[in-house]
């Protein structure tokens, strides 16, 4: 796809830019933003990466060190511009969300919902991955992707489609991406064992305890678990495996909508995340919650204990499934 005039422009007269992703960060937004960051300070920018956290991603961790996270040491006289990458709604920032307010900014983004904002708007919801965005955005600088974006960016492609296998036939075009990327350096197999190998046995007790709580809700369409704020001072928080527990109750015959329900450190909110097979849209669901996200993976916090939360998503889950979204 060609990259908006608008934004290249952008990209361009803005001297000192901050790049800014979402909290709770996966790899389509840590990809994003270094692969981004890597090629604008090439282009003679000087970039400075910004995210909330936290980085409890097995995958994402090691990149931590590249990121400001804490927004009170940052001060928005000292940008030209915001770049915000795979983020649908400024309050999904954190506490970097007020940058916006006094910088011009672009988005960059593949989401279907939320609340939209920023000066320059690069979004397009058919798009499976924000790299594929940033990929365009690079070479329409008139830059070659380096070995270290092209990783960046297949990471991120990797994530978002399930490591392709949430592509149809119409999206194509992200998969001659990847060919491209893989041409400039990027590796299949080390990024895939980056993302699913070599996993501790902590990791297997953790899908083991959201298997054995699962309930399956409206004649088995759904599947509803959760973990606590104990599994995760006892196990670890950053050996949970959320891809695990999602593809092993998503193959379970007549699952179309997947719910896992996390109980946070401080006991007063759960971050949710849903996935879904069939045409139930979980964006809306995650959406009337105050989150949101793609169709078919989507995610929200509610600001509640665990077991009201629990309560919420089951009836959030039953609605949309009776009403076919």
């Amino acid at each position: 796809m060609t990259c908006p005039d608008e934004l290249v422009e952008f990209v361009q007269q803005t001297p000192r830019i901050v790049i800014v992703g979402h909290e709770e960060p996966d790899g389509d937004c840590i990809g994003s933003q270094l692969a981004l960051g890597s090629a604008l300070s090439r282009a003679g920018a000087a970039v400075t990466q910004c995210n909330p956290g936290p980085f409890e991603r097995r995958e994402i961790a090691p990149y931590r060190e590249q990121f400001i996270t804490d927004y009170g040491t940052v001060d928005a006289r000292s940008f030209d511009g915001v770049v915000v990458v795979d983020c649908s709604s400024a309050d999904r920032l954190g506490g970097f969300a007020p940058i916006v307010e006094h910088l011009p900014t672009a988005v960059i983004d593949h989401h279907t919902t939320g609340v939209p904002f920023g000066t320059i708007r690069c979004v397009h919801p058919s798009i499976p991955a924000t790299t594929v965005l940033v990929y365009s955005l690079i070479t329409a600088l008139g830059l070659e992707i380096t070995p270290f974006e092209a990783r960046m960016l297949f990471f991120g492609l990797s994530t978002d489609t399930g490591f392709f296998r949430f592509l149809d036939a119409t999206q194509w075009e992200s998969v001659a991406v990847a060919a491209e990327l893989m041409r400039a350096g990027a590796s299949p197999r080390a990024t895939h064992d980056a993302m699913y190998h070599n996993r501790s046995r902590q990791s297997r007790v953790y899908l083991a305890r959201a298997l054995e709580r699962v309930d399956f809700i409206a004649d088995g369409a759904a599947a509803l678990t959760f973990l606590t704020a104990e599994d995760a001072i006892g196990l670890g928080s950053d050996n949970r495996d959320s891809d695990a527990i999602h593809a092993s109750l998503l193959a379970v015959e007549g699952v179309e909508v997947l719910a896992v329900v996390r109980e946070l450190d401080e006991k007063r909110a759960c971050a949710v995340s849903f996935r879904a097979t069939g045409d139930v849209d979980v964006a809306a669901i995650a959406a009337k919650l105050g989150g949101g996200g793609h169709q078919k993976a989507a995610g929200c916090r509610i600001r509640e204990p665990l077991v009201e939360s629990l309560r919420v998503v089951r009836s959030s889950v039953l609605e949309a499934l009776r009403h076919g979204s």
